[in-house]
């Protein structure tokens, strides 16, 4: 299943991708007797299978009904999940990367995190900071947790993995002042875009 948040009337709604259109969840849940559900993916993890039952359950009941799909062309996309509790990533993350960057692979990964605001919608305009003289891109891939996790087996791993999205993620690496922290650079506002969807 792909899951998507996107923007209609200055709020975001919840919606799961069927070909190449979108069912708009949370609009087919008001028109009837509404259901509580989850209104986001952040609420649609917390809420675990359960959440995805009844999301189900509303596309099933409403999947006829032509006016709760948005074509593609008309969507706008939020970022995929909204507000995260947490955004941790690993720096130098394949041996390549390493490489051009002229450093040793890391023995330990090496971890730090990002803004809750960092966060763009997929196809959403990245403003680069002026004071940025500098700028390069890459791609990654996102991993959304689902369960809480503390203290667990690596072959257990994948039992809190929720989905997957493609992250999209600029990086300002020289500015017209000086500033030495990476970190730093890699958590200026909205300029991390998610790919549309989480797949489930």
């Amino acid at each position: 299943m792909k899951i998507v948040q996107f923007y209609k009337s200055g709020y975001i709604h919840l919606g799961i991708k069927k070909n190449n259109r979108f069912f708009d969840i949370t609009s087919a849940n008001r028109s009837g007797r509404a259901m509580s559900i989850a209104n986001s993916t952040l609420e649609l993890v917390k809420g675990g299978k359960q959440e995805i039952k009844k999301i189900e359950s509303i596309y099933e009941k409403y999947k006829d009904m032509d006016g709760f799909y948005i074509e593609e062309n008309e969507i706008v996309y939020a970022p995929c999940i909204s507000s995260p509790e947490k955004v941790i990533c690993i720096g130098l993350n394949y041996a390549k990367h390493a490489k051009e960057s002229g450093m040793e692979k890391p023995q330990e990964p090496i971890v730090f995190s990002k803004f809750a605001n960092t966060l763009a919608g997929h196809q959403e305009n990245i403003k680069i900071p002026i004071e940025a003289k500098k700028v390069d891109y890459e791609a990654e891939l996102a991993i959304v947790i689902g369960e809480k996790a503390r203290n667990i087996d690596e072959n257990d791993a994948s039992e809190y993995i929720y989905g997957y999205c493609v992250s999209k993620r600029c990086l300002c690496k020289r500015f017209t002042i000086q500033i030495q922290s990476v970190a730093f650079r890699k958590k200026l506002r909205r300029l991390c875009s998610n790919r549309a969807f989480v797949d489930y």
